[in-house]
Formats: structure tokens, sequence, C-alpha cells
């Protein structure tokens, strides 16, 4: 089993992706939050936004990968989950 803990380059990504979808697609993000995921010795950034319940998950995927474009982001992004309070976590990227 690798070391669980969260890298620095993953760190700055996850802000990278944060600040893309808050500056360039204008979503609200109202929490994130690193969690590891034992399954499979993995972070995934989960981040908290009222799109999911107002726009759906898929709408809040298509402003991720908008976003990333415009930002030049080309990193994967399948460590990225969406989700609404009370509502099951919606994976984003590929």
């Amino acid at each position: 089993m690798s070391d669980p803990r969260l890298s620095d380059s993953q760190q700055q990504l996850g802000e990278k992706i944060l600040n893309a979808l808050t500056n360039l697609a204008k979503m609200p993000v109202t929490a994130h939050e690193w969690k590891f995921m034992p399954e499979t010795d993995s972070y995934e950034l989960v981040i908290t936004t009222p799109w999911i319940k107002e726009k759906g998950p898929e709408a809040a995927s298509w402003a991720l990968l908008d976003a990333l474009d415009v930002a030049h982001i080309s990193e994967s992004t399948s460590f990225v989950r969406f989700e609404a309070p009370g509502l099951k976590t919606a994976q984003a990227g590929a």
C-alpha cells in the first residue's frame, strides 16, 4: 500500500481546479474537502455546490471541463467529485 498523504502537487492542482470553477465557470462552491479513499489508496476532492440540485451533475461536469479548457489545465480530474447537501456524491472527471 502506498503512502496515503496528499502530495503538494495534488493540493496545487486542487487549488487550480477550484479557482477555475469559481472564477471562470462562476460555480458557487460552498465547501470542498479532500477525502482519503482507502479502497483505492487515493484522495478525492469533494466539491459541494448547489449546482448539483439546481442544474444537475452533468451540468457541473460540463462546467468543470469548460473551465479546465479555458484555464489550460490538462491533468486528469478523475479524483474530483461534486455533491450537494443531502445528495449522493457525483463523479466529475475522466
